[in-house]
């Protein structure tokens, strides 16, 4: 095996530990008021002291927690910008999972509002087309 073909095999398995690591430690941080901070959860699964700002010091984190939320085997984890307790959690009550999801969605009817004006078309036929595209692209 060549030296590249190694060292992809070993980020690979670098990764999925990684991910294990952050799944066994949100199922310890289950409720809004139990989230963790992004600079103490990077430490914890990455095994590395966290350095930089909140941005671009966790940025792989950030793409680690969008891979399991939407991977394989998919696990909701939320997040939290409050002053009182910022940071990750596992919404523990209906009412955070629906609070989520309304934030989740007030995110992407602003970017279609956005995009929509970009294309000089009203939000709602912008949107009606992006979901026909959608659709087109799962039955092709």
């Amino acid at each position: 095996m060549s030296e590249k073909k190694l060292k992809k095999v070993q980020r690979d398995l670098e990764w999925e530990q990684a991910k294990s690591r952050l799944c066994i430690e949100m199922s310890r941080h289950f409720g809004k008021n139990r989230a963790i901070g992004a600079g103490e959860l990077f430490e914890i699964v990455f095994l590395e002291p966290y350095q930089g700002n909140k941005i671009t010091g966790t940025r792989r984190l950030r793409r680690l927690i969008e891979e399991v939320k939407y991977g394989d085997n998919p696990m909701l984890i939320a997040f939290s910008c409050c002053t009182i307790r910022p940071g990750y959690y596992i919404p523990d009550s209906d009412g955070e999972r629906r609070e989520f999801f309304a934030r989740e969605e007030k995110k992407v009817k602003k970017k279609i509002g956005r995009l929509a004006r970009l294309n000089r078309l009203a939000a709602g036929v912008y949107a009606n087309q992006l979901a026909l595209s959608i659709q087109a692209e799962g039955t092709g």
